[in-house]
């Protein structure tokens, strides 16, 4: 995305919800996942366990993960998801 615009409450982040979804659930964020693509992704991929970028992702968002997956355009997410949590027999569905 050469222009992307995101509209959020003054001082709010994706890191900030990803704090307080966990602390609510009680997991804590290196026993997680997360997939992003964008510059505004960067922050919050570097707390989690697993940072996951796909093909299409921006340069700072590929430097920080650890896997790398395909384009977002062919499923790539759906597919990774489906290996990684064995989930086979759901998506035959």
């Amino acid at each position: 995305m050469s222009t992307f615009f995101e509209a959020a409450p003054a001082g709010a982040s994706k890191a900030e919800a990803l704090h307080r979804v966990l602390a609510r659930l009680r997991v804590e964020p290196h026993a997680c996942l997360g997939v992003g693509d964008g510059d505004n992704d960067v922050t919050w991929l570097s707390l989690v366990g697993e940072p996951v970028a796909v093909a299409n992702a921006r340069p700072a968002v590929k430097r920080v993960a650890t896997t790398h997956i395909g384009h977002h355009d062919e499923d790539a997410v759906a597919a990774f998801l489906v290996e990684r949590l064995g989930l086979e027999h759901v998506a035959g569905s």
